[in-house]
């Protein structure tokens, strides 16, 4: 106070807002006043607004990611099998989800000597337990059921390509949900942005063993090892391209034994 009262004394401002010389100043230069109170004003408005979008941008940048943001969802289902269906439909109804049916390939009409599946047909002596995949599925008619499942995958693919979404959501027709889209997204934001495939279903053989195989952190298991069934999984669209390409020259199965 000391410091204060030596610079300004208080005595003085007194002393010139009682005068009439203030008043005087104030009413020769009230409209230039007038504009710089207005400039402030409008200066802090604009403060105020940048502020409140940048606090919103910032709430909408931290908003959870979600992979049904961009996604369509599909289920295989045969046209015979018309109980599936009504118990999947009915499942998507009480999760809130809107799925797109693809007729599945039926294998008791498969014929594996047809000209259009010689394509997959390839001689591997390592392969599918040292046959070729021609021959597995000719050694029991039940063993094409697994070319079945394998061409619906490849058909969901080509009809998924034919949209603009980035990510694709199938499920098999004997899958059970509850409170799907909670859990996905609870979990989603553990997954690696670098991601191709989510398995929300899978076999795995106890054959492999698991050493260094499977790691397990935040309830997201990693697998690095061989797998089979696609009963429900989440898909990529560059995935999905590669997997067109690669499995056409097939020597695992798709659907577990």
């Amino acid at each position: 106070m000391f410091l204060f009262h030596y610079i300004i004394d208080m005595n003085d401002i007194k002393e010139l807002i009682n005068s009439e010389k203030l008043l005087e100043l104030f009413e020769k230069y009230k409209y230039i006043i007038l504009i710089l109170v207005i400039l402030v004003a409008l200066l802090l408005i604009r403060f105020f607004l940048i502020s409140e979008q940048t606090i919103t941008e910032v709430i909408k940048d931290e908003k959870p990611r979600s992979v049904f943001d961009d996604s369509i969802i599909y289920y295989i289902n045969l046209d015979r099998a018309t109980r599936r269906r009504y118990y999947i439909e009915n499942m998507f109804r009480k999760n809130d989800i809107v799925a797109n049916r693809i007729s599945a390939v039926d294998a008791q009409l498969i014929d594996i000597d047809d000209i259009k599946y010689k394509k997959y047909f390839k001689p591997h002596p390592e392969g599918l337990w040292h046959v070729s995949a021609y021959d597995y599925y000719k050694q029991d008619p039940k063993h094409k059921g697994h070319f079945g499942a394998f061409l619906s995958h490849m058909k969901t693919y080509e009809i998924f390509l034919k949209t603009n979404k980035k990510y694709a959501i199938i499920f098999e027709d004997d899958m059970e949900i509850e409170d799907f889209k909670p859990i996905v997204n609870a979990h989603y934001g553990y997954i690696p942005d670098d991601w191709d495939m989510i398995l929300l279903s899978y076999n795995i053989s106890h054959e492999q063993g698991d050493a260094g195989k499977f790691q397990l952190e935040n309830n997201i298991l990693k697998i690095n090892g061989n797998f089979t069934s696609m009963g429900a999984y989440i898909i990529k669209r560059d995935a999905v391209k590669m997997l067109l390409r690669e499995l056409e020259d097939h020597t695992w199965l798709i659907d577990g034994k």
